[in-house]
C-alpha cells in the first residue's frame, strides 16, 4: 500500500516546491489524440499549482504529430513555438549555480 504523501505527489503536479521554483510549461495538445482531455487537465492542474503554463491546440493533429516535423507543417510550427517556449528560461541559472536551490543543513 502506497504512503498517502506518496499518492498526493503522484497527482499534484510539483507539489513540494514554491511557486517561484517551478518551471514554466508549454504543452502541445493535438485535437485528435485520445489523451487530449488528459493533457488539458495536467496544463490546469499546473496552473493551479501556480506554474506558469501554456496550452497550445494543434486542430487536424493526432497523438504523435510532434515527431514528423519534417513530413507535416503543424508539426514544424509546434517544434518552433516550443523552442521559443523554452528560451527565457534558458538563462536561467540552474539549481546547482543558484544558492536558493541548495539543500540546508537541517541540524
Amino acid at each position: 500500500m502506497l504512503d498517502p504523501d506518496v499518492n498526493k505527489a503522484l497527482r499534484t503536479p510539483c507539489p513540494y516546491r514554491p511557486a517561484w521554483r517551478r518551471p514554466p510549461a508549454w504543452i502541445a495538445l493535438a485535437q485528435y489524440d485520445p489523451l487530449h482531455d488528459e493533457g488539458h487537465h495536467y496544463c490546469e492542474r499546473l496552473r493551479a499549482a501556480g506554474v506558469d503554463a501554456r496550452c497550445r491546440l494543434f486542430e487536424g493533429m493526432i497523438h504523435s504529430f510532434f515527431q514528423f516535423g519534417g513530413l507535416v507543417p503543424l508539426a514544424r510550427t509546434a517544434h518552433q513555438e516550443a523552442a521559443a517556449a523554452m528560451r527565457p528560461i534558458s538563462d536561467r541559472p540552474t539549481c546547482s549555480r543558484s544558492p536558493e536551490c541548495r539543500p540546508t543543513n537541517s541540524r
